[in-house]
């Protein structure tokens, strides 16, 4: 799951305030809005602040405080969009690796996540499974492949955000952190740590896409999964070069279906 671990903690004086408008709000006292105006020009973080005590003439004084607050600076993409792609966009490697996948059981599906989460693969519920043609145009031949694997992306976000989703998701499923069905296509290493399943996902995110041209924060997202010391966790080099080499291929040109049968090779 590639999900947002960093948390940021802005100051507290600007919701100390905000508290004390609520108590304003409840109780209604003239003391309790020239205090909250006071406090949001001392801040130092309040663009705009209008309460009672700014209108001169008190006939023209309103019952409550009308207060326009615009906290200053803004939050740092790192907060509001972590997963926000730095430069560089996808020239058609998305659906091509959408459309690879599917040769593996992969279902790539958007839902509505917020900015916090980028996306995430599971087991497939059901028995749903893909009709896919393979072969040349003479000689066609028709798979059914079945449908083994739920991959959701964020649809609020870029098609290169998303295709740095897709890789780093597909990174989980090629290093084994799901099982494999048959481990010739690529390596069973189910119950790995969370730290190691993501610095391998990641890893293979940030090699595929610098590849492309396309710069990701990999490098904030993996510190986030540093061992106590901080250290990368152990992770198997060899896998996430292998499969990082298998979905940049996915992305370039459609590849052959999987042989079935005994003995079948990994294509």
């Amino acid at each position: 799951m590639r999900q947002d671990t960093e948390k940021d903690s802005p100051p507290t004086s600007p919701f100390a305030v905000l508290k004390r408008l609520v108590e304003f709000s409840l109780f209604s006292t003239a003391n309790a809005c020239e205090w909250i105006g006071d406090q949001l020009r001392q801040s130092g973080r309040i663009r705009h602040c209008h309460g009672i005590a700014d209108i001169k003439n008190e006939q023209h004084r309103p019952l409550g405080c009308r207060i326009v607050i615009g906290l200053a600076p803004a939050l740092p993409q790192s907060v509001t969009n972590p997963f926000a792609v730095l430069s560089g966009t996808e020239k058609g490697e998305l659906a091509k690796t959408i459309d690879n996948a599917m040769r593996d059981g992969v279902r790539v599906r958007e839902c509505e996540y917020g900015s916090q989460q980028a996306g995430q693969i599971q087991p497939a519920d059901g028995a749903a499974a893909f009709h896919l043609t393979d072969g040349s145009l003479f000689k066609p031949r028709k798979v059914v492949v079945p449908i083994l694997y739920d991959l959701l992306l964020n649809a609020r976000q870029t098609a290169a955000e998303r295709y740095a989703t897709l890789v780093h998701e597909l990174g989980h499923l090629y290093c084994g952190h799901l099982g494999s069905p048959n481990e010739k296509y690529w390596p069973h290493r189910p119950g790995l740590s969370r730290q190691v399943e993501e610095c391998e996902a990641e890893s293979i995110s940030y090699l595929v896409c610098t590849r492309l041209g396309i710069q990701t924060p990999s490098a904030r997202y993996v510190a986030g999964y540093l061992t106590e010391d901080g250290e990368m966790p152990k992770i198997s080099l060899d896998t996430v070069v292998k499969m990082a080499g298998l979905i940049h291929q996915m992305g370039q040109s459609r590849l052959p279906l999987r042989k079935t049968g005994k003995g079948a090779e990994a294509s």
